[in-house]
């Protein structure tokens, strides 16, 4: 339990003491110092990947995924060295940025697909009830409202189809065109 500590005590005493006007003083303070945190709670937020821009959120899924692509065409080609063997692996390889795609396409949705239920009255959270928590004011939890592509209440998931495509096709299409080349080389 949060209890303010003695020399708090005797100087909200002697503020007390001295009529309406240091009282509402005070308060003042005491609001400003509360909206400050709240301020610092509302920064936190920022960096979490729900309120960043839908592109580069979803890079946070596609871009791993994107990456084993190549990684698998590279350890294949290596692994088989120059024949018919590297060339039908080379061959395999080419569905792989579709395949990266969708595992990204299910993967956003999987992780940024649903977004926090609001929150309700409870004995631990009365404000959330309260309609001036709801209207913005005062404090509490904010139902979700579709900031970055994230989805309001039933909306749709923004999950960025061309530039998840592109960030799938482009590492392949890199690799497999050094692989090619490497062959033809050797």
């Amino acid at each position: 339990m949060l209890a303010p500590s003695p020399p708090e005590l005797s100087e909200a005493a002697r503020e007390m003491v001295c009529g309406p006007s240091a009282v509402l003083t005070a308060l003042r303070a005491a609001r400003g110092w509360a909206d400050g945190a709240d301020g610092l709670l509302a920064a936190r937020g920022r960096l979490a990947p729900a309120a960043w821009p839908p592109r580069l959120r979803n890079l946070l899924v596609y871009g791993p995924i994107a990456l084993v692509v190549p990684l698998l065409q590279v350890v294949l080609y290596v692994t088989t060295g120059t024949g018919p063997a590297s060339v039908f692996a080379l061959l395999c390889g080419l569905p792989m940025p579709a395949v990266a795609f969708v595992a990204g396409w299910i993967g956003v949705g999987r992780i940024f697909g649903r977004p926090p239920e609001p929150a309700h009255a409870t004995a631990s959270n009365p404000a959330a009830g309260d309609p001036a928590v709801a209207a913005g004011g005062g404090t509490g939890a904010v139902p979700p409202v579709g900031p970055g592509g994230m989805p309001a209440s039933g909306g749709r998931l923004d999950r960025t189809a061309r530039w998840g495509a592109l960030v799938c096709l482009v590492p392949a299409v890199l690799t497999t065109a050094g692989i090619v080349l490497a062959m033809l080389a050797g």
